[in-house]
């Protein structure tokens, strides 16, 4: 899991929790003083605006004095992980798109080689330019075209459940009713 969510969610638990003790922050660290911990208010205000990261004693205190899990904490949800899928497909639909820009920007470049190269008479340059260019834009047609297609066919896959996940909530309202 990513170092900063699990912080994230470490530090709201520990507003939530202490809020809904009502608890200051004061009491709080005097409570985690009774267990042996010493954090400060000015900390532990720190912590909870994620501007210090707490020590592991301080992360195990604080959860045992507020009485929440940190195991729920670090747990994703399913919707956490489909979510984090979908961010890295999306990045790498972005590297894809990047990488793809680049190799039509090479081509460019490649093409005016190849006018240069025509331009001094020099047929035999071209052509083995040519041919170079010619492998390298079929390569990337290839990569764009498998690309193309296992994007779609995740789409449909997608399409799919969620078609499913509709008749299965449609059959629960259906049974409840």
């Amino acid at each position: 899991m990513d170092k900063s969510l699990a912080q994230r969610r470490f530090r709201h638990a520990v507003t939530r929790h202490r809020q809904a003790l009502g608890l200051s922050q004061r009491q709080l660290c005097e409570r985690l003083a009774s267990e042996g911990v010493r954090l400060t208010q000015s900390a532990l205000a720190k912590v909870e605006r994620g501007e210090r990261e707490p020590k592991i004693d301080e992360v195990a205190a604080i959860a045992r004095v507020l009485r929440f899990s940190v195991d729920t904490l670090i747990v994703l949800s399913r919707e956490e992980q489909v979510a984090q899928q979908i961010e890295k497909v999306s990045a790498a639909m972005a590297e894809a798109r990047a990488a793809s820009v680049s190799v039509a920007a090479e081509l460019t470049l490649a093409i005016d080689l190849i006018q240069q190269e025509l331009h001094l008479s020099r047929p035999k340059a071209a052509y083995e330019a040519c041919a170079r260019s010619v492998s390298v834009y079929d390569q990337a047609h290839k990569f764009d075209d498998h690309a193309t297609v296992r994007a779609a066919e995740d789409s449909k896959a997608a399409e799919e459940l969620t078609i499913r996940v509709a008749r299965h909530l449609a059959k629960v309202q259906d049974d409840d009713a």
